[in-house]
Order: C-alpha cells, then sequence, then structure tokens
C-alpha cells in the first residue's frame, strides 16, 4: 500500500491510496488532524479500463479545478521512419467544483470549454 499526502483543502489533508484494494484501483480521502476524522471522497472517472480519482489542477478559495472526464482514442500518424502508426491520446474534460460538493462526493462542475487554437 502506498499513501500520498496530495494537498491541504482548508483544514483537511488530501491522502490518495494505492495497492490496497488491487493494482488499479485508487481511492482518495480527507482527514482532519484535529479530530483524526478520515472520510472517502468518491468522485472518480474511468481512464483506460481504469478507475482514478478526480484530478485536481488547481485551487481557488472556494473551489478546485479539476479533471471529470478522460477518453482515449486511437489515432494514426507516421512515423519519422516513414511508416504508418498508431498512438494513444486522450480527450479530457475539465471544470470547476465547489469544495463542499467535492468533500460531500457531488459531482456538481461547472465545465470549462477549452481554447480553440
Amino acid at each position: 500500500m502506498i499513501i500520498y499526502m496530495e494537498q491541504m483543502l482548508g483544514e483537511r489533508i488530501l491522502l490518495t491510496v494505492y495497492g490496497l484494494w488491487g493494482r488499479n484501483l485508487v481511492k482518495r480521502y480527507s482527514l482532519e488532524p484535529d479530530s483524526g476524522v478520515l472520510q472517502e471522497i468518491p468522485l472518480q472517472y474511468i481512464s483506460n479500463a481504469s478507475e482514478k480519482p478526480m484530478r485536481i489542477l488547481g485551487k481557488m478559495e472556494n473551489a478546485l479545478l479539476a479533471i471529470f472526464e478522460e477518453q482515449a482514442h486511437t489515432i494514426e500518424n507516421i512515423d519519422p521512419d516513414g511508416l504508418p502508426a498508431q498512438n494513444l491520446t486522450f480527450t479530457h474534460r475539465a471544470g470547476l467544483i465547489r469544495e463542499e460538493d467535492f468533500l460531500g462526493g457531488m459531482p456538481n462542475y461547472q465545465e470549462i470549454q477549452p481554447l480553440e487554437p
């Protein structure tokens, strides 16, 4: 089992736990250091046939910027040697979620559309 301390969320510590439930299952918890209360945060998404905790990209005063969906796609291109090749690429959906919704396991995202190049 591997435990990572991700970041502070107010007075809570976010922890990510690998390995206890199997090789591909990862869970996230919040820990209140003063009381010792440990709470599972159930928000997950599927990526490459594995469940993963919602990926936090940034933090604002009362909200988090997060990846909440990821889809794999195979694209075809030409390698430098001139032979056809297939590569796996991912597209993501990102949004803001209030801390209360995140901690409560409510997938109440305000989606952010990416800028077009």
